[in-house]
């Protein structure tokens, strides 16, 4: 997630948000999927509200509208989210953290604080850290920041137990955001959505019974 809208928009027929994405945005949304693989693992995944609509089936989906990393580190410290009955924990969130935060580095401090807690407690679990998407709100306020902090990710999945997946690869044409993987110039529309699942489905365990995978269809 990268950008939000100027909100000076001329119809459904109007000019593009023009961005600077990260460097290899428009070359990496040629890559084809990669083959997931089929251990059987449980999979824990904490979104905000632009992801609430996902169908997933055998996975644990926490989707709390309008949150951001501090929330599901109070959950975290609380146990009310425990690492340890999970193989992954896949974290998609910071889009409402890069707008409700002036300081990136701030938000920065706080994705690598929750990643280190998860880590004390569950060393085996598997961190996988989401790409931000586009918001075409506030465009021109956000899209530095969001940039800044999926370059953080980067940083942060140098750790071995860290994966960092680029959920908005094909979100860009050329370096414009594409208008039509959204529904309201926040949340995604079923293009979108289906988007994101085919780039998840890259890092994302398969598995049988209590196994998971995200259902793009």
């Amino acid at each position: 997630a990268v950008s939000q809208d100027d909100g000076e928009q001329k119809g459904s027929s109007g000019p593009e948000v023009s961005l600077l994405p990260e460097d290899d945005s428009w070359s990496e949304a040629e890559l084809e999927v990669d083959a997931v693989g089929s251990q059987n693992v449980q999979v824990c995944i904490l979104a905000d509200s632009v992801l609430s609509s996902w169908d997933v089936q055998g996975t644990h989906i926490w989707s709390l509208p309008g949150a951001g990393i501090e929330w599901f580190q109070m959950l975290l410290d609380m146990w009310v989210i425990n690492p340890c009955l999970y193989a992954q924990v896949v974290v998609a969130v910071g889009s409402n953290d890069v707008v409700n935060f002036s300081d990136i580095d701030i938000v920065k401090e706080k994705f690598g604080q929750f990643c280190q807690a998860v880590t004390e407690m569950n060393s085996d679990v598997q961190i996988v850290l989401c790409s931000v998407l586009p918001r075409l709100r506030e465009d021109l306020k956000a899209k530095d920041k969001v940039i800044q902090l999926n370059r953080y990710f980067r940083l942060l999945a140098r750790a071995d137990n860290v994966t960092y997946v680029r959920t908005n690869l094909g979100f860009f044409r050329g370096r414009l955001v594409r208008r039509d993987l959204f529904s309201d110039g926040l949340h995604l529309s079923v293009k979108g959505m289906n988007l994101v699942k085919k780039n998840l489905n890259r890092v994302l365990t398969v598995g049988s019974g209590s196994g998971a995978k995200l259902n793009a269809s």
